[in-house]
């Protein structure tokens, strides 16, 4: 309870699960906690949603290895909301971490299946880093297949002195240059880069950075 009115009172608005907080029991104490803290839960790695999205491939040709069915996803996406749907601090489901281009297709049919079943709650997936033309065309069939509500991706820290480099926040995302670890910073370049994807827009776009 501590940490997160720590958390609160610093400022953030919402938590994620994951990184060890896995297990349904876990999870739950963390909605919990959120509860009473006035904080937001995304809920990542659920089992039920893993298994829709990770493990299995939607497709309701079943000649398709590997594969579930719509209404199996549909199942399986409820019973997620029944064991965390009644804690208020439920804001939505990370339904993939770092997806590659090549299950965008059956990710777009869980984006679907999450709206409908919960059209309250926010369907998130967290992209992986990248820069350059096959990245705008990466994010773009992201787009085209999920059609977001905003854009989440990674950008890995490689050295702390450099973040604090004071003239880096106009450096575009380049790998390798000084300013790459920093691109989260809203420098000119950055925003620019940020316009270059021609699918429609998404509302928000957010950076997430790893250490």
């Amino acid at each position: 309870m501590a940490r997160y009115t720590e958390i609160a009172d610093a400022g953030f608005t919402f938590v994620v699960s994951g990184n060890y907080a896995d297990d349904g029991n876990i999870i739950g104490q963390m909605l919990s906690v959120a509860d009473q803290t006035g904080l937001k839960v995304l809920v990542s790695d659920d089992t039920q949603v893993r298994n829709m999205t990770r493990w299995f491939t939607i497709s309701d040709d079943r000649s398709v290895p590997m594969s579930i069915t719509t209404a199996d996803a549909r199942e399986l996406f409820q019973r997620a909301l029944d064991a965390y749907g009644p804690h208020k601090s439920l804001a939505g489901f990370n339904l993939f971490d770092e997806p590659w281009d090549g299950i965008f297709g059956s990710l777009g049919k869980a984006f679907d299946v999450a709206r409908t079943l919960a059209p309250q709650l926010l369907p998130y997936a967290n992209l992986l880093p990248g820069n350059g033309p096959s990245y705008d065309t990466y994010v773009n069939n992201y787009i085209a297949a999920t059609k977001p509500a905003l854009l989440s991706f990674d950008r890995y820290i490689r050295s702390w002195p450099a973040a604090r480099t004071p003239d880096i926040s106009t450096t575009g995302p380049v790998s390798g240059s000084p300013g790459w670890p920093t691109t989260c910073r809203p420098g000119p370049t950055f925003r620019h880069w940020l316009t270059t994807a021609t699918a429609p827009r998404p509302r928000r776009i957010c950076c997430g950075r790893s250490t």
